[in-house]
């Protein structure tokens, strides 16, 4: 393992907030591991809101009070990602069923805990988790598409926090194995489908089913007729 030690401060002061200085920052050190993955550590675990406060967060997320460098996106989970965020978001927006935001929406997960899903849905009536920082309690939908250079452990990781947040439904998409993981909440846990073929379909936002097909097709359908279809227009 080699590793490099950057001095500096999580959030630096910030004049408007009565009572803050830098003394209590944490100081944060890098440490580059043999995976090429930067964390940012400190003498203390580094919370939400000192997270959310750093310029260029889009960069990490916080896991366990340290901030994690995530990897460059690939050319196909971007387009994949805005084509599902585009269709999402217009189908939603036509029913007035909520707010669909992308990936770089903050997540609170614990004090020191916050993620940058992909895709994240919160149905209307609920906007008063949602503030200029980012989403202060479970969202209704999450959407991960997962990358080749996804680790396993950070996968495991992510689901298992946002099960305890208790988000209403989590989908993980994977292109390469062409299947989509749906975990679905109930009183009892997560009931949890693997669907490889045939209609994926939301209980959370009302009528919203696809063809799963579309998420692995090099061309996939433009969006505006679709909505034309699914409206029924």
């Amino acid at each position: 393992m080699s590793q490099t030690t950057i001095e500096g401060r999580a959030g630096g002061p910030t004049p408007s907030r009565a009572g803050r200085s830098r003394a209590s920052q944490p100081k944060l050190t890098a440490t580059l591991s043999i995976e090429e993955r930067r964390m940012l550590v400190s003498d203390r675990p580094i919370t939400f809101e000192q997270w959310v406060d750093r310029g260029g967060r889009e960069l990490y997320e916080l896991v366990n009070g340290s901030m994690v460098e995530m990897m460059a996106a690939q050319l196909e989970h971007e387009r994949l990602c805005v084509w599902l965020l585009t269709l999402l978001n217009v189908f939603v927006g036509e029913r007035g069923l909520g707010e669909v935001l992308g990936s770089r929406t903050a997540v609170r997960i614990t004090e020191f805990g916050g993620r940058l899903p992909d895709i994240v849905f919160v149905r209307a009536g609920r906007d008063d988790i949602m503030r200029q920082r980012g989403i202060y309690a479970e969202p209704d939908l999450v959407v991960e598409i997962r990358s080749p250079g996804d680790r396993p452990s950070d996968l495991t990781a992510l689901e298992a926090e946002y099960r305890t947040l208790g988000v209403h439904e989590i989908w993980f998409i994977d292109p390469k194995n062409r299947h989509v993981r749906v975990l679905s909440r109930r009183d009892e846990g997560y009931e949890e489908q693997v669907i490889s073929t045939g209609a994926l379909s939301s209980e959370v936002v009302p009528d919203f089913t696809i063809d799963i097909q579309w998420l692995w097709d090099d061309k996939r359908p433009e969006v505006f007729g679709l909505i034309q279809q699914m409206m029924g227009r």
